[in-house]
């Protein structure tokens, strides 16, 4: 979110005339803004961070804030989304230049942790900050979680004549429950060894990633009155970490 095209490297507008048109102007400014506000809510967290932190790090007023966003919401909600589609692209990208399987898994695994590694502040606000930051983010945090579940069904299902050890398909529960362990791991290491550290976690990632692909995961029994588990439960739980 860093790199912005125009004629100053650091990505701050040059003082007095300049020749930049309107559209370089605004894209350095959003540019700015995006990366002030993961950089403020990773450090203090999404509801003590405030509009007055954005512009003040960012170096734009108030009134070029509201020419571009609602609210403190719109800024890193539109931030967030910008963060994650560059992580989808280098993810995307590794998993696509890989060979069989079970390379293109590690290529995946790799670009993500060298990725998060090169961002720290956008390491913390998806992996510790985006699941509290109110019910658009969070959202967004699960649909990213949802397709990582389709793009890993998908290579089990492209390698499976290459390894008929494996199931007929990969099931939804059991690519969400490898899923849900590597971004587990990932939290973990974060907090306790810092962002740069999070590529030496890829042999831990694929050894369970493997592991639980062999694994029998049998899907939930559903209660037709059990509702604890639904949509509403998730809208229920995300107004309260907002509130």
């Amino acid at each position: 979110m860093s790199d912005v095209h125009s004629d100053c490297s650091s990505g701050v507008l040059p003082k007095g005339p300049h020749r930049l048109g309107r559209d370089a102007v605004e894209e350095s400014q959003r540019t700015r803004m995006f990366d002030a506000i993961i950089a403020i809510v990773a450090e203090k967290g999404y509801r003590a961070t405030t509009v007055a932190d954005v512009i003040g790090s960012a170096k734009v007023s108030r009134r070029t804030f509201y020419e571009h966003f609602a609210d403190k919401d719109a800024c890193f909600s539109a931030a967030f989304s910008s963060g994650m589609n560059e992580l989808l692209v280098e993810v995307v990208t590794a998993t696509a230049a890989g060979g069989d399987r079970d390379q293109r898994i590690e290529g995946g695994h790799r670009a993500l942790c060298v990725a998060l590694a090169k961002r720290p502040a956008l390491a913390t606000v998806f992996l510790v900050c985006a699941p509290q930051a109110g019910a658009d983010v969070r959202a967004k945090y699960e649909r990213y979680l949802a397709g990582t579940v389709s793009l890993l069904r998908q290579l089990v299902s492209e390698g499976r004549k290459k390894h008929p050890e494996l199931p007929p398909e990969l099931s939804e529960h059991a690519a969400r429950a490898i899923v849900g362990a590597v971004v587990s791991l990932l939290t973990s290491h974060l907090l306790t060894h810092g962002a740069d550290r999070l590529p030496d976690l890829v042999p831990t990632l694929l050894a369970v990633v493997h592991a639980l692909l062999l694994a029998d995961v049998p899907p939930p029994s559903m209660q037709a009155s059990d509702s604890s588990t639904g949509p509403s439960a998730w809208a229920t739980s995300a107004r309260r970490c907002r509130d």
